[in-house]
């Protein structure tokens, strides 16, 4: 009771206002962080100029800053700066991580130790909820929703992820309730609650479980309600595709297996989905002319979420399971797996902007990758010899398939080298089995497949029997009589004739 009393003493510092005295920070964060001013400014420098196409490190446009700002804030050497030193030390950190450029020996071999040092103290200096004179800005859930945003593929950080954006739900309350705050651009308040709730959605997608803060993302914008200008938004397009993708989570029962609800929920989606490919402007129709790496991850999201609808968000389901093969939602969702292998290589053809994509892109990366993995199993089936031994079985694999599963393992292992932001392990061993079983019978390495696929499911693996034979508790191979119908038609989505559209132009799907 005597610290409520005590707190009740002090009058409470309207939002916005300057931080008390507690919190001055020493004269020098670089100098005491070892970072060369240098090294600090030119990445900062990168990450102001790439922000405008770093997808939801857009949101920086509208702040009004630069990096000239974050390093007086930084060095201390201006009081009252228009950047909190919280914000700036959380600037630097994702600008060491997005943004690296040729560092110094000694900053190259600490980088990622400076990078955890600056987001615990950045972290640490975000206001408590329950300190009733705490200065809370803007700046404090953006730079908790940007934080998660970055890290939360990371399996280290995944769970705290989820804990900074459900608090900067709460801050985002806060501060829009406020009438001390004052947004530096009109779109920056709408953006950071945007911003936010495809937090929400991305953590609901790659945790499989609901947001923490509430029980839905309420994103408030019709689905395929896109800007129709030339150049589309970072926020025109995710907004309502994170909103079908909070949908989508919702689907708890696919294909033939399908709760009659949720076959209901998955073709409502489906529909909102056609009227967002509708919407988009013609500049965003050619797969050459997309201008931004947010306009290829959106494509990305298209394709992915429509095959969430059919099968899930589980790449496990279509490398383990039989069933799933025999199921004709199973081929609904290759055909999106296939074109969305056709917007990657404009996906990645820039890693400087590459590295700073969604963990939700990358997640329908592996989703789709998986579904392909699930789709090579039907050239690799198992039959009977006349002697009653079993034996495997490969079928030639059409051009089209082949070229698709390149795009795929190439993004793969462009991601890999991104290894601090992305789980390392799940790219490794999805990009290993697509390698593996895309080779024919004899080239095999049927114990390398098998640990690749214990890595995605985590099942316990049996050693392979029989030669070349794969049998085991992941990734079971089907047999020739089940096998046969399926690859027909894979065959027919592979055909160039099955295509609407010229080579180069967005599909929305193959067979109408």
């Amino acid at each position: 009771m005597a610290a409520t009393s005590d707190t009740s003493r002090t009058p409470p510092a309207e939002l916005g206002q300057p931080e008390s005295s507690d919190h001055v920070p020493s004269p020098n964060h670089l100098r005491s962080l070892g970072i060369d001013e240098a090294v600090a400014f030119h990445s900062l420098r990168n990450l102001f100029d790439l922000a405008p196409k770093l997808g939801f490190m857009s949101v920086l446009s509208g702040t009004g800053l630069d990096a000239s700002v974050v390093m007086e804030s930084l060095r201390a050497s201006r009081v009252g700066s228009p950047c909190p030193l919280e914000f700036s030390l959380a600037l630097l950190a994702f600008a060491l991580e997005l943004c690296p450029v040729s560092f110094p020996i000694h900053v190259e071999l600490d980088r990622h130790v400076i990078i955890d040092t600056l987001r615990i103290d950045f972290l640490g200096r975000i206001p408590s909820l329950t300190q009733r004179s705490a200065r809370v800005s803007y700046y404090h859930p953006l730079a908790l929703t940007l934080a998660s945003a970055v890290w939360c593929h990371n399996p280290d950080l995944a769970a705290l992820c989820a804990q900074w954006n459900s608090l900067a739900q709460l801050l985002v309350d806060l501060v829009s309730e406020s009438p001390h705050v004052h947004f530096v651009t009109p779109h920056m308040k709408s953006h950071l609650q945007l911003l936010v709730q495809h937090q929400a959605a991305s953590l609901q997608f790659l945790q499989s479980k609901p947001c923490l803060y509430g029980n839905q993302c309420h994103l408030g914008v019709v689905p395929g309600a896109t800007d129709s200008s030339a150049v589309p938004t970072y926020f025109s397009l995710t907004t309502p595709l994170s909103n079908l993708m909070h949908r989508a989570c919702t689907i708890r029962s696919n294909g033939m297996d399908a709760s009659p609800d949720d076959a209901i929920l998955a073709i409502d989606i489906r529909l909102a989905l056609e009227d967002y490919y509708l919407s988009l402007p013609p500049s965003m129709l050619g797969i050459a002319s997309l201008a931004c790496t947010y306009q290829a991850e959106a494509i990305v999201w298209l394709h992915g979420i429509f095959i969430i609808t059919f099968i899930g968000s589980v790449p496990e389901t279509s490398m383990s399971s039989t069933h799933v093969l025999r199921d004709p939602a199973f081929f609904s969702a290759f055909e999106h797996a296939l074109l969305l292998g056709e917007v990657l290589p404009n996906l990645l053809s820039n890693m400087a902007q590459a590295i700073g994509l969604s963990a939700m892109t990358v997640q329908l990366i592996i989703v789709s990758s998986a579904t392909l993995v699930g789709v090579l199993r039907l050239f690799h089936t198992t039959s009977t010899d006349t002697a009653g031994a079993t034996i495997t079985v490969f079928r030639p694999v059409p051009q089209v398939l082949t070229e698709c599963i390149r795009m795929h393992r190439q993004a793969l292992e462009a991601l890999l080298q991104i290894p601090a932001r992305f789980n390392a392990k799940v790219l490794k061993a999805t990009a290993k089995c697509l390698s593996l079983l895309s080779r024919d019978i004899e080239a095999l390495d049927w114990p390398a497949i098998s640990r690749a696929a214990h890595q995605m499911t985590g099942a316990c693996l049996d050693s392979p029997v029989g030669d070349g034979d794969l049998i085991n508790n992941a990734m079971c191979l089907p047999d020739e009589a089940a096998a046969a119908e399926g690859r027909l038609a894979i065959e027919a989505l592979c055909d160039p004739a099955a295509r609407v559209c010229r080579p180069g132009h967005l599909d929305l799907s193959i067979q109408f």
